[in-house]
Order: structure tokens, then sequence, then C-alpha cells
């Protein structure tokens, strides 16, 4: 069994994070998983709180434990299940960023398995480096406009621009619009409502 390192934790609260260098390495099995060799991996506050969902030193899950956190990054599409479908196989070996499974392992490690739903290509002038932040950020700031009555896409997952959208003027305020979500909500919202 092939192995690789990780940086997990056995116990939640803090200072329990350990590296262990024998976690199995995930092999992708479902027709729409890829192998993603991770070249970087994002911090956010939603790693913090998992790890200190319990702080009094509660041991993890048997199940997961080295209870490996990371919810979104990039690298590199390593492998494909023999029986991946034609979008995965158009992934392989091409640089990605990627959103992580909260019920899988995380991509605080060498590798992760991930669905290819929440894989996208980076482009071209894209440094990997620049696309870990994307995913987790991206996504939530992307959800947020959403919820309070700002989408981004339409019902039809169609992009919205200023001309495509309702034509009325909005008016948002984002409080700590310097921090990942709130620069990538200034972002969307400026390309969408202008």
């Amino acid at each position: 069994m092939s192995t690789m390192k990780v940086l997990g934790t056995s116990k939640f609260g803090r200072n329990h994070l350990t590296f262990s260098t024998n976690h199995p390495k995930p092999i992708p099995t479902k027709s729409t998983e890829l192998l993603i060799k991770i070249h970087y991996t994002d911090l956010n506050p939603v790693d913090h709180h998992k790890l200190n969902m319990k702080p009094d030193g509660t041991p993890t899950p048997s199940h997961r434990t080295p209870f490996i956190v990371g919810y979104g990054g990039s690298g590199v599409v390593e492998s494909i299940s023999p029986d991946a479908d034609e979008e995965c196989s158009e992934l392989l070996n091409k640089r990605v960023c990627f959103l992580a499974d909260p019920s899988r392992d995380g991509s605080y490690a060498q590798y992760i398995v991930v669905d290819r739903r929440v894989v996208t290509a980076i482009p071209d002038g894209v440094s990997l480096h620049s696309a870990a932040c994307i995913p987790v950020a991206g996504v939530t700031a992307l959800e947020s406009l959403a919820k309070v009555g700002l989408p981004v896409v339409d019902e039809t997952n169609n992009t919205l621009t200023p001309s495509s959208s309702s034509g009325d003027k909005h008016r948002l305020l984002i409080v700590g619009g310097a921090g990942g979500v709130g620069s990538w909500a200034t972002i969307l919202a400026q390309a969408t409502y202008g």
C-alpha cells in the first residue's frame, strides 16, 4: 500500500496537530473521482473551527484518525479511476483548484481524492499558489451573495453580467471586505452588478 505525509490530529482542541508519514494514499474509485497531488492548500477559519469543535481534547472518531482538515487547494490531477468519465479524463495531468469533501480526509496532505464537480482547471497565467486561495473563499462569497438576493449565476448556471442582471440598482455593504470572502464578494458583485 502506498503512503503519504499528512498533518492531522487524533484529538480535538488546541495543540494536537501531528505530522504522519505513513497515512494511506487515497485511490479514486468512482467514475467522477480524481486523485490530486496537492501543491498548495489554503488555511481558513473553518479549519480552526473543525479542529476545536470539542476543545477538551476529545479523541477524533476512530474511522477519521488522524483527522485531516483543509477544505480547498490546488495541485495536479495525478490519476483517475479505471471507469472515469470523459470529464475526469480531460482533467488528467492538468493544474486544478478544488474544494474538499468535509466527510473525507482534507487537503493538509500530499494527495486528496475529490469529485470532479468541485474541481476546475487553472487558466494559464494563474499560479498554483494563487489558485489555492480561490475555492473556499470564492464559493463562500458566491453563496453569500445568492443568500442576500444578489446571485452571480441564474437558475440555469449562466453567469450574470451588469447588462444581463435585472437592471435594478443594488446596494451592498460588505463589512470586512479586505478578507478572503469579502474580497471575492466585492469582485463578484462588482462584475455582476456594476
